[in-house]
């Protein structure tokens, strides 16, 4: 993992840098080039709404959500549920939530720095597209099978469609390398895994229940994505 993680750090740099260039969250995720908040809140509310309808977090439960950003969704499972905690790469992003009075913790890309069974729910959304390896994405998954709880529950959340992508997709987009020559943006290498990949570390862990949703957010990021639901009950 050890050349893994320096891939990961490098992430977590570029987007501390695209939060120094501005603090909207789906510019800094690199979800959107628009600097402005209008949109910030309706697309959040929008994710929250349809991520918790699938998880349904409670009041007493312990939630993890990994690789929370700036801190959008964060701030709404806070004020759900009481013992909350956000984990990101991104330095500047992890201040930038710290900022708004959230329990968050950079992460260094290794093992979650977590006891066993700790968390009754886990999200990990839109944290894939990120990931440069098979290695570092099968990791990612083991250690939130870790700690979650017996009878726990986790959402991956917005994957491509079963079947209907290949590893990486994103990173030879032609957009992406035209922009980089006529130096409109800082380009980053999104990825995208064959869905076998995901099945197969699903049955390795032995999930008790796995449920897919459709992602119904009408958003360029998120169309013909899937929610998935992994229910450890044991």
């Amino acid at each position: 993992m050890g050349g893994g993680i320096l891939s990961l750090k490098k992430i977590g740099h570029y987007h501390s840098g695209r939060v120094q260039e501005s603090s909207n969250a789906l510019y800094a995720n690199g979800y959107s080039m628009e600097k402005n908040d209008v949109l910030v809140k309706k697309i959040y509310d929008e994710i929250f709404i349809e991520i918790n309808r699938i998880v349904n977090v409670l009041p007493t439960e312990t939630v993890l959500d990994i690789g929370c950003g700036t801190g959008e969704l964060l701030s709404r499972l806070s004020n759900i549920a009481k013992n909350v905690i956000g984990i990101d790469l991104s330095e500047e992003m992890v201040k930038l939530a710290s900022q708004k009075k959230l329990n968050v913790i950079l992460y260094n890309g290794g093992t979650l720095p977590f006891d066993k069974e700790k968390f009754d729910c886990i999200v990990v959304n839109s944290v894939f597209a990120n990931l440069p390896s098979l290695e570092i994405a099968s990791h990612l998954i083991e250690e939130a099978h870790r700690v979650v709880t017996k009878n726990g529950r986790i959402l991956i959340s917005a994957i491509h469609h079963p079947g209907k992508t290949g590893m990486p997709t994103h990173a030879g987009n032609w957009r992406t390398h035209l922009k980089k020559l006529l130096g409109l943006q800082q380009p980053i290498h999104y990825y995208s895994y064959k869905y076998s990949f995901f099945l197969k570390e699903f049955d390795k862990l032995d999930f008790s229940q796995i449920s897919y949703f459709p992602c119904k957010i009408q958003h360029e990021s998120l169309r013909g994505k899937y929610h998935v639901l992994l229910k450890n009950w044991r």
